[in-house]
């Protein structure tokens, strides 16, 4: 037991040293700052936009203008009064500089207002006379990034509220049913036996997609750490001697498998574990916008449901450490370690691609045997199997990493029983009948 420890320590000394801690952590770090930076502008996106009002009008449809666009802010984000709160300010009478863009500008910034709606001179008798009444917007805050386009779709719905309004006076006194015979449909979602009123199919799959994006990027970044990590000390051990001189000491080969194994696993949780912590933040600020909880839909895991999680993530560490430590026999130096990482990437990045963009149900048959044989597709869907109810692919993912694991774990035995890892796989050449096999006496 004591030589056990030793090698754990060992093993654990030589993966977790300063520069793979702290590179863990920074990535760690930056994506939780990512989600803090996204969760931020998620709040401002969400926020009722400050706008400028200014007319060469002061008719009919421009006043009623003024009406529909309070009730835009009362019905999409609950402000009462908005015209009176410093979310609009409105150019009192008709503004003489409103087709003057320069004088535009002007005003805007002497309002400190970064977008303007602007309506034309002749706005209510162009509409009287069915010419389409003329509004411009000028914008002078302009964002880039995955929300830089939010203010613009804002402001398009807001023309498009008034566009309706104005629609219901000028055909008034007819209802405004007749506008819309058909009213837009309720959605009912059935799921897992229930109907989720004001539901929609995407509402469901934004509140997975969490799950879905980032088990398989978790379980990825893990598998890809690890195997570069064991098959690189295998390399290095390999050319330091340090690797003969272990076998040679008198501890049991099954020992220093077991030590290798369970240090290796030890800090890959410890990766996993840190990993997991940046990438929640990083993904509930993500898909944390127009998408229904988790919680409401009943897609909770128990205590149970946690540690089959554990278990299963385990079991692919474990699995991937066999695998490693097999390719790392045929490893001869650090340098020719970094090839011997390519078979155990690719088998960790098609799993995770497939079932970031695909529902691994609706796959063909011989694509769900291949992808079920890969042993990291089972923990990348273990959390979204659990919480939808597939108990037979909980159960058979399990026992197949089980499975797989002490396979990978008997192959590593046997090739640490034997002298493979000391003299390497040498080709036996051919030689006469009675004579040695290398033409020596």
């Amino acid at each position: 037991m004591n030589h056990l420890w030793n090698l754990i320590r060992k093993e654990l000394k030589e993966l977790l040293t300063p520069a793979t801690v702290i590179s863990i952590v920074v990535v760690a770090a930056l994506f939780a700052s990512m989600g803090g930076l996204l969760s931020s502008e998620t709040e401002r996106i969400s926020e009722p936009p400050v706008i400028g009002i200014m007319s060469g009008d002061d008719d009919e449809h421009y006043v009623n203008a003024l009406t529909y666009i309070g009730d835009f802010y009362k019905g999409v984000y609950g402000v009462n009064d908005a015209l009176d709160s410093d979310l609009v300010t409105v150019v009192p009478g008709k503004f003489a500089g409103h087709g003057d863009p320069d004088k535009v500008i002007a005003k805007m910034e002497e309002l400190g207002v970064s977008t303007m709606l602007v309506f034309d001179e002749n706005y209510t008798n162009d509409i009287n006379a069915l010419l389409g009444g003329k509004i411009r917007i000028y914008w002078s805050d302009v964002t880039t990034g995955v929300f830089g386009a939010v203010s613009t779709a804002i402001m398009g719905e807001m023309i498009s509220y008034i566009n309706m309004r104005t629609t219901e006076t000028l055909i008034d006194p007819l209802p405004p049913s007749v506008l819309m015979p058909v009213p837009p449909a309720s959605n009912y979602t059935v799921f897992n036996g229930k109907a989720y009123p004001d539901t929609t199919p995407s509402d469901i799959a934004g509140a997975l997609q969490s799950q879905s994006f980032l088990m398989p990027i978790l379980i990825m970044i893990i598998i890809m750490m690890i195997g570069s990590m064991i098959i690189s000390s295998m390399g290095n051990e390999k050319e330091n001697k340090t690797l003969e001189t272990l076998l040679t000491m008198p501890v049991k080969r099954t020992t220093i498998v077991s030590g290798k194994l369970m240090g290796s696993a030890i800090a890959g949780l410890i990766f996993g574990l840190v990993y997991l912590a940046g990438m929640y933040f990083y993904t509930s600020s993500v898909w944390s916008v127009g998408t229904v909880s988790l919680e409401s839909l009943g897609l909770t895991l128990s205590i149970t449901d946690w540690v089959i999680v554990a278990v299963v993530i385990f079991l692919a560490i474990m699995s991937a450490l066999g695998m490693c430590m097999i390719l790392g026999a045929f490893v001869k130096n650090y340098k020719a370690a970094q090839t011997f990482t390519l078979p155990i990437g690719v088998l960790a990045m098609i799993p995770m691609f497939v079932t970031m963009f695909t529902d691994f149900s609706t796959l063909p048959a011989a694509l769900q045997i291949c992808l079920f044989a890969i042993p990291f597709t089972h923990p990348m869907l273990i959390m979204n199997n659990l919480m939808l109810g597939n108990t037979f692919m909980v159960w058979a993912g399990l026992g197949y990493l089980a499975v797989f694991a002490l396979v990978m774990i008997y192959i590593t035995v046997r090739i640490y029983n034997s002298d493979i890892l000391l003299t390497g796989f040498v080709k036996k050449s051919k030689g006469k009948k009675g004579a040695p096999a290398n033409g020596r006496n």
